[in-house]
């Protein structure tokens, strides 16, 4: 009786069983998501910098320096790196601590295509 069941129903079956595997999917992705985001991990910002003249260098501004190893991109015309910072704090500390504006040095997240992010 429970063969006859399952030939009859089998299609209905497999896709209970589908749609049972995708919602716990979905739950464990989700726990997974809540159990990185502590205190500890934070997100970091792929950080833009550039400035305006070009005699000036991420050296020549020690607080921002140090935030983590800034390097030069040729083909933006800036330095760039991971920085815990946005992009707006970055700015702020450039206007109050250096008093330069946004025409002096842009800060700006940093975008990368599939393709160059395959080459990292």
């Amino acid at each position: 009786m429970l063969l006859i069941f399952f030939q009859t129903n089998l299609y209905t079956i497999v896709g209970e069983i589908t749609v049972l595997l995708l919602v716990i999917g979905f739950f464990y992705q989700r726990h997974l998501l809540k159990k990185s985001k502590s205190a500890n991990d934070k997100h970091k910002y792929s950080i833009l910098i550039v400035f305006k003249d070009k005699e000036r260098n991420i050296a020549d501004y020690p607080e921002i320096a140090q935030l983590t190893d800034w390097h030069y991109n040729d083909n933006l015309k800036g330095y760039t790196d991971l920085c815990l910072e946005n992009p707006k704090e970055l700015t702020l500390l450039f206007n109050n601590k250096y008093n330069m504006n946004k025409k002096q040095v842009i800060v700006g997240l940093n975008r990368y295509s599939l393709f160059e992010l395959a080459y990292k």
